[in-house]
Order: structure tokens, then sequence, then C-alpha cells
């Protein structure tokens, strides 16, 4: 039940959030709005089940930081707060965030060479894309690189996880929260590389480019429903 109105809360956000697609001095205020809705979620289940145990502070902590993470990413590209700093400070807060899931995780189950090894291979081809978009992302490169891998591993690691130990649906609302962040990061990582709009067009043979809205969207619906799964199981795991 606490995770059937998270996400519907989620959706809410997602609305709130992508009625502030053009990038404007609002923006930054729906962002954050929007960004709370996880965090206050993240800080009530643990309030609610009582759960004062590790995984339940490394997950809030790690919450915090999307927080932050998405305060910055906003700041950056809001009229007024053009920091050129911004995306790499915001990169590495959402960094924080997915080293500090791995902490949770490896307190439900220890990391394995097999989940090392899984994920270097998944990572192969996301590996290739940043090294063919090697010229636009210029000193993004290496920490891109690093970023991509952990977001495979803590994916990979989170459905290495057997339902014995978290029980079958919080498994799932474990596994697909954390994939669906991993996504958001992803799409947005592969827009900044390639022009996604363009190759879109050429793929379905299309005579211009889609509209930038739909990365927008696809970028917003799967990390509002990620980050909200993800604060769910601090109800449901007691480690």
């Amino acid at each position: 039940m606490f995770a059937a109105i998270s996400l519907v809360i989620s959706m809410i956000s997602v609305i709130i959030y992508s009625s502030g697609v053009t990038v404007n001095k609002s923006t930054i205020i729906l962002k954050m709005i929007a960004s709370t809705v996880f965090l206050v979620c993240g800080i009530l289940a643990r309030k609610l089940s009582k759960n004062n145990l590790q995984y339940s502070w490394l997950v809030i902590s790690g919450l915090a930081c999307g927080f932050i993470g998405d305060f910055l990413l906003a700041a950056k590209y809001t009229a007024g707060l053009k920091w050129s700093w911004g995306f790499e400070a915001g990169l590495l807060f959402f960094f924080i965030e997915h080293i500090l899931l791995i902490l949770a995780l490896t307190g439900i189950q220890r990391i394995s060479l097999k989940d090392i090894i899984i994920s270097a291979i998944v990572y192969i081809p996301f590996l290739l894309l940043f090294i063919t978009g090697r010229e636009k992302l210029e000193t993004l490169l290496i920490p891109m690189i690093v970023y991509g891998f952990i977001l495979i591993f803590v994916t990979v690691k989170a459905f290495s996880i057997p339902a014995a130990l978290v029980n079958s649906p919080t498994q799932i609302l474990l596994a697909v929260g954390i994939a669906f962040f991993c996504l958001s990061d992803i799409i947005l990582g592969l827009s900044m590389t390639f022009d996604l709009n363009a190759e879109i067009a050429k793929l379905f043979s299309c005579p211009k480019p889609y509209d930038t809205q739909w990365i927008f969207f696809s970028n917003a619906i799967t990390y509002f429903l990620g980050q909200t799964m993800i604060a769910s199981t601090i109800f449901y795991i007691k480690k």
C-alpha cells in the first residue's frame, strides 16, 4: 500500500516538473518541488516502519544527495544561475548517491565476482558509445565512463539479490526502481553524447527530428518513478 501511494505521488511530481519544460527561473522551483516528493517518501517510510537500520539511513542519505544534485542541475540551466560548474557538481552528488545505494545493497548481500563480471560485459556497448562521442564529451569523458559503469553495476547488483532475502514483491520494487533511476541517467548521458532526436528520426525514416520534449519527459518519468520506488523500499527492507 505504501509503495502504491508513493508511486501515485511520484506521477504527480512528474506532471509538476514536466509543466516547467521551458527553462526559466520558475523551473528550479518546479524541479525542487518534484524532488522533495521522493525525499519525503523516504523519510516517511522510515518513520512509519520505525526502520532505524543501516539500509534506511544509507538510502535516505542517497536521496538527500539526489535532492542536492537536482538543485545543482536545475540551477545550472536556469536563467540567472548559469554556474559553469553546476553540471559537474550535480554529477558528483548523483555519483555519491549511487555509491550509497551500492553500500545499502551490500548490506543485504555482499558483492560477488559474478556481479562485477556481468556488469563489465553489459557495460561494453555503453563504453563504446561514450568513446564514439568523446569529442562532444571532451573533459567529461573519463567521469562519464566511470559514472556509466557504476550505473550498470548498481542495476546488476539490485537484480542479483535473491527474493528470499527481502521477499519477492520488495525485490521487484527495489530492482525496477534502481533500473528506472539508472535508465534516466543513461537517457541524459546519451542525449549529451549524441543528438538523440536526429538519430531517432533516422531510425524511423522521419523527415525531421522529433521534438526534444520526449527526451525531457522520458528522463523525468524514469527518474522520479525510480527514486520514489527506491524510497519506498525503506518501508519493507529491515537490514
